[in-house]
């Protein structure tokens, strides 16, 4: 008897097959020129990819993933629980950046508050920054949701 949570050869190529043409061929999102040129990967190799005649190697996935939405290794890396993919921009600020900022900033709104009471100088200086960090909140609230709105389109 086999492993359901087996991954073998012949589930990957399916997958990627399928999700592959999705995308790739004619009337979909891209052709395989298309394709061919934002990978620099050969057009023939691409076909051959989206035919099921081969797979791609780890350096020609990547190249295809940087291309195409992040359904496509989404749904390629799902057998192995990697799925959950977003493109972040490459001019984007670290995400490590800005949980430092706001964290400082709760900190320093705790300390404000570990009298008790905020006085008006500590006011002054706060409330446009928690005006500012409410507002993030709600901008990373609304992007989580699409991320997530986005995954479960993508099944």
């Amino acid at each position: 008897m086999t492993d359901p949570r087996a991954i073998n050869h012949d589930l990957v190529l399916r997958r990627h097959v399928d999700v592959l043409r999705l995308f790739v061929g004619r009337g979909q999102r891209f052709g395989v020129e298309t394709l061919a040129e934002a990978t620099r990967l050969p057009a023939r190799t691409l076909k051959s990819y989206r035919d099921g005649q081969s797979l791609p190697g780890l350096s020609a996935f990547v190249a295809m993933a940087a291309a195409l939405p992040a359904a496509y290794a989404n749904e390629v890396l799902a057998p192995a629980g990697l799925a959950g993919a977003f493109r972040i921009e490459a001019d984007a600020p670290s995400p490590h950046a800005i949980l430092a900022e706001k964290a400082e900033m709760v900190r320093a709104l705790a300390t404000a508050l570990a009298d008790g009471r905020i006085d008006h100088r500590e006011g002054a200086e706060m409330l446009p920054e928690l005006r500012q960090f409410l507002s993030d909140l709600a901008s990373f609230i609304q992007e989580l949701s699409e991320i997530q709105s986005n995954r479960e389109g993508a099944r």
